[in-house]
């Protein structure tokens, strides 16, 4: 069967919707409605030297005059300390689309953690419309060191100074001190502990600053790692058996944070470990709720086995990061004593047999470690950079 279909309609149909389409793209040519405005990102970076400029952009060129109004609002970052107030009114006329914002820094010298804060934007009669957070990246080197804590005399009666590092110089004493470098790959990969730093001896990461040693542990990529530090040694240069031990120091603080003064046996590279020994004068777990324990331990090699005896105090007369503390060992043939501030936590008998590595000569590490075993990786909660200062390392002989 044969379907005819009336022509007249056809036409009809075809009219109305070439009229639709045409109504259609005129409104859309014509953009009558007014352009939305957001940030060109909402996270924004820039190191602390220097003012920041935050890019507003419309979805399309304004046809006439439109504004819009922007304030900044305190993150980690405070007004007035960290970078100046602003707000105001941000005004596109007929054929603009992009728009800066200028925000003035407080430029300083001292090294702290990264900060942001955030800037704002509302329509004219203030209705929220976006907020972008603005990061201002440290890029300095000096620390501001307490000047309050606990310190040791230069001098004990019965002992003598056998040596010491004061720090008093401009750069670190090459004569005392070497590097361990990278991650301990291939022979002993994130150093036997999977930490997660890599070590340099780059001056960001170690340097003297107003008599102290300060170890600088920072979040960046470098050696396939997220995070750069520093491990001094002694090895090679300075060695010591028994004796009054002293080093003074301020602490970091936070998740994932390791910092640690220690020894290791002067024969590590013949006997390998732990058969060479290790004292940890001082090491802390960062984390809430341990930045201020303090633990002192001992290990040794027991039949071709690891073995270790440490204990632990808790310091409560000030945090760790907020003051001076003298982290100490008295150490003879007999006994290894561990002392926070002059107070005794810890002791070990050293005279078995099985013990005789601490009968040896050992040298000293002075670290921070970033992540590992021990005290977890780092959080959100853990800021950057994070530093030890030491004041002073002294060891005192019997006479």
């Amino acid at each position: 069967m044969e379907m005819k279909i009336n022509p007249p309609l056809i036409l009809g149909v075809l009219a109305i919707t070439l009229l639709n389409t045409s109504f259609a793209t005129s409104c859309k040519e014509g953009k009558s409605e007014s352009p939305t405005a957001q940030f060109s990102s909402l996270d924004y970076s820039f190191p602390e030297d220097g003012d920041v400029s935050v890019e507003v952009a419309l979805e399309f060129p304004a046809t006439s005059s439109i504004t819009f109004r922007y304030a900044t609002a305190d993150g980690t970052a405070v007004a007035g300390q960290d970078y100046e107030t602003q707000n105001g009114e941000i005004n596109f006329a007929a054929g603009e689309s992009v728009k800066s914002i200028s925000i003035a820094v407080t430029r300083d010298t001292t090294l702290e953690p990264d900060e942001y804060f955030y800037v704002k934007l509302s329509t004219a009669a203030n209705e929220a419309i976006a907020t972008a957070r603005v990061s201002l990246l440290n890029d300095d080197t000096h620390i501001s060191l307490p000047a309050e804590g606990y310190t040791t005399p230069s001098s004990y009666p019965g002992y003598d100074l056998l040596w010491s590092d004061e720090f008093e110089g401009s750069s670190i004493d090459n004569g005392n001190w070497t590097y361990d470098l990278g991650d301990g790959c291939p022979d002993v990969c994130g150093w036997g502990n999977n930490e997660l730093e890599w070590y340099t001896d780059r001056p960001e990461n170690a340097y003297v600053q107003d008599g102290s040693l300060i170890i600088n542990a920072m979040k960046e990529n470098i050696g396939g790692k997220s995070y750069s530090s520093a491990r001094l040694k002694s090895q090679g240069k300075q060695n010591f058996k028994y004796g009054r031990i002293d080093v003074r120091a301020v602490l970091p603080y936070g998740k994932g944070l390791w910092p640690a003064i220690w020894m290791l046996g002067k024969n590590i590279t013949s006997v390998g470990w732990p058969a060479c020994g290790e004292i940890d004068i001082m090491e802390i777990f960062g984390g809430p709720g341990t930045d201020n324990k303090v633990l002192g331990t001992a290990h040794w090699d027991n039949a071709n086995s690891h073995a270790s005896y440490g204990g632990s105090v808790e310091v409560t007369s000030s945090n760790l990061k907020d003051a001076w503390h003298v982290f100490s060992i008295t150490w003879d043939e007999t006994f290894i004593r561990w002392y926070v501030d002059d107070v005794q936590y810890q002791v070990i008998d050293i005279t078995p047999a099985g013990l005789s590595e601490f009968h040896e000569e050992f040298f000293f590490l002075l670290n921070v470690a970033v992540g590992g075993n021990a005290p977890g990786a780092p959080d959100a909660t853990t800021q950057f950079p994070q530093f030890m200062a030491v004041d002073y390392v002294r060891v005192f002989k019997k006479q």
